[in-house]
């Protein structure tokens, strides 16, 4: 049997991929189509690409100096003596002063926080005293200090501000604190307390400075309703009040219960008991014109000249050495003998008058010489005012 050689058969997909690809460029291979596998991946996917015209990441904005990089100061040089403050050449170095009284400091010029500016800074206030300086800062010397306190027996004089706790912090004051100026003020010897009267108010001052700290002034109220129960006695007060001063309960044979207080006016002087218990004012004896009134020359003050007074009923400190036997021709009385007395000051002389007998002034010697004036830190002349005298010292207010 004859031999056949059969041809080897082509797929028909390869014979159809052939017949389509007759214009495929030369020396390209076909490859059947059951026999093509994909290449394999050996490097990973390709990175995505970046979008057109995008920067790099973290790339500086176009035209920005580089990081770290300080730029130079091209403003011109400053003349000798002048800084370059903010592109502007002005004075440093130039003495200048911070705050003001005590908290006064002083410094030279600098350039800061692209200004100029002192480089000292004010010191910390404090509570004002009478000393000349302005210890609290405000700019006004002394203005707080219109109480001066002698206790018995010292010889230097405290000074206090009227109301303590405004003189320390002036967001806070005393409820009862005097607002106006002091006219008038006696005390209370069997309290311990201190009345001081203004033009529409009376006050209440604890004698004790040790309890200030719980409370320096203790009340206040309306002057004509404790002082003024008719219209008598209002037109007195109306006339200005000149001083006023109190008699110990003890002093005078009257009873322990009351204390005798003198307020003198312009037109007159008007009379008062003060009751130990209930606290109230009631009207002694009628009142004393003031042309009713005479004070016997040479060593008497004129009646409208009296501007403080108090009664000393003992002389412990010996202020009053002066004998009446020998001055202004009173009768022979021993100097030891003067005890109980009054003082009354003028704004040049204090006087001193007898006040358990002949009631006649038998002393006058400049203010400034009269022995608790000449004490360290005593009331300048020209603010002395009206004064209360307690057991524990001599107080004197601020002339208004």
């Amino acid at each position: 049997m004859p031999t056949h050689h059969t041809a080897p058969r082509t797929p028909v997909a390869a014979l159809t991929l052939l017949a389509l690809c007759t214009s495929c460029s030369p020396g390209l291979l076909l490859v059947p189509a059951d026999d093509v596998v994909a290449a394999p991946d050996i490097d990973g996917p390709a990175p995505d690409a970046p979008a057109p015209d995008a920067p790099a990441p973290d790339a500086p904005a176009p035209d920005a100096p580089p990081p770290d990089v300080t730029v130079p100061d091209v403003s011109p040089p400053c003349p000798a003596g002048l800084a370059n403050c903010a592109g502007t050449c002005r004075p440093t170095g130039i003495a200048c002063s911070s705050g003001l009284g005590a908290c006064l400091r002083t410094g030279v010029t600098l350039c800061a926080d692209r200004a100029i500016t002192c480089s000292a800074s004010p010191g910390a206030p404090s509570c004002e005293q009478s000393n000349g300086v302005d210890d609290d800062c405000d700019g006004v010397v002394d203005e707080d200090c219109v109480l001066w306190h002698l206790p018995f027996g010292a010889r230097s004089w405290n000074v206090h501000p009227l109301d303590v706790i405004a003189a320390c912090d002036p967001t806070r004051r005393s409820a009862h604190a005097p607002t106006e100026p002091i006219r008038a003020a006696f005390d209370v010897e069997a309290l311990g307390i201190v009345y001081v009267l203004t033009a529409t108010r009376w006050h209440v001052l604890d004698g004790d400075t040790a309890r200030w700290t719980h409370a320096q002034w203790l009340a206040s109220g309306p002057l004509a309703d404790a002082f003024m129960p008719d219209a008598a006695t209002r037109a007195y007060w109306a006339s200005g009040v000149l001083y006023a001063y109190s008699v110990p309960a003890d002093h005078g044979g009257g009873d322990d219960m009351n204390e005798g207080v003198e307020i003198v006016t312009r037109d007159g002087a008007v009379f008062y008991t003060f009751n130990l218990a209930t606290r109230r004012f009631v009207l002694g004896k009628s009142p004393v014109p003031a042309a009713s009134i005479h004070w016997d020359p040479p060593c008497a003050p004129a009646y409208g000249d009296v501007r403080s007074a108090w009664i000393d009923t003992h002389n412990r400190n010996d202020w009053i050495r002066a004998s009446p036997a020998t001055t202004c021709s009173l009768p022979d009385i021993p100097a030891s003998d003067v005890t109980v007395h009054e003082i009354a000051l003028t704004a040049t002389t204090a006087h001193a008058m007898d006040a358990g007998s002949s009631f006649r002034f038998f002393s006058a010697v400049p203010l400034r010489d009269f022995p608790p004036f000449r004490y360290p830190n005593a009331p300048p002349v020209a603010r002395i005012g009206d004064g209360a005298y307690l057991a524990d010292g001599l107080w004197i207010f601020r002339a208004p």
